[in-house]
């Protein structure tokens, strides 16, 4: 966290953020006075390419003129920590009548100073991969873990009819990475709807929401449920074989749920995020 307090704009002080590594400090973030006042505001530095396999230091300098116009940078709460990528581009492809193949990539590690510094990290980053876990969701049960896994694929029998969820997440010697991107698998597909176009059967906008949100779907539907992130129902409203309808959220907190719509093709479950 950090603030500035000051009698006048200047622009000719600075405060900045280095990190020694390899017996040269680095400036990763620099800060001026030319905006004036600002009061106390948290950011986060990626000091990825100075730190990540070595023995570092971090300090912070003021400089510039010497000037009257500043009373003084304030700086409180640091907190050194390690940021560990996240899985990408999770799809999924069913093969047969219930297996379906999972893939994604690998996380992508930062940009580098030289070859040599990017070799050498990458092979330290490498070794500390330890593997994936895989998360899943059936219906509106809550996530929980399915496996782990060294490869970057996984194979699953879907074991009944119904809407699963997955997301993977890279598991490092000293962390967890955050989740990878979430993908939606209908079992079975829904009849007559294309496999490339089974997502946009049911469409939600806004989302997010803050007030009211509108649901139009290609088929009939016969029944919209909200619920909450755990699946517990909250309200629930037949259709009557409608293709559009709408919903008034501004009365929930701000958070994650969950809409189960019923539909001549099947049941579909949708994710919305209630934000202001």
């Amino acid at each position: 966290d950090r603030a500035l307090f000051e009698n006048s704009v200047g622009g000719t002080a600075y405060f900045n953020v280095e990190v020694w590594s390899d017996g040269v400090w680095n400036r990763v973030e620099q800060l001026s006075n030319a905006n004036g006042s600002f009061d106390w505001e948290n950011i986060e530095v990626d000091i990825t390419e100075y730190s990540l396999g070595y023995v570092f230091k971090v300090r912070f300098m003021a400089e510039g003129e010497n000037s009257s116009k500043i009373i003084s940078w304030f700086l409180d709460n640091i907190e050194v920590y390690h940021y560990c990528a996240s899985p990408e581009n999770l799809y999924y492809h069913v093969n047969g009548p219930n297996i379906c193949e999972l893939y994604w990539s690998p996380p992508v590690e930062p940009m580098k100073q030289s070859v040599f510094q990017s070799l050498l990290k990458s092979e330290k980053l490498k070794k500390s991969l330890i593997g994936y876990n895989l998360f899943w969701m059936y219906d509106i049960n809550p996530y929980s873990l399915l496996d782990h896994t060294v490869d970057s694929f996984y194979t699953y029998y879907l074991p009944e009819e119904g809407n699963y969820f997955f997301y993977v997440t890279a598991v490092f010697e000293s962390c967890e990475s955050g989740a990878s991107n979430e993908i939606w698998v209908p079992f079975p597909p829904p009849s007559g709807i294309n496999e490339n176009s089974k997502n946009n059967i049911i469409q939600v906008f806004p989302n997010p929401a803050s007030d009211m949100i509108n649901l139009e779907s290609s088929v009939r539907m016969s029944q919209l449920c909200l619920l909450d992130y755990s699946g517990r129902s909250l309200q629930c409203h037949e259709l009557q074989n409608q293709i559009q309808t709408s919903l008034d959220v501004s009365s929930y907190e701000p958070g994650i749920y969950l809409l189960r719509v019923d539909t001549e093709e099947g049941r579909f479950v949708r994710k919305l995020v209630v934000a202001r």
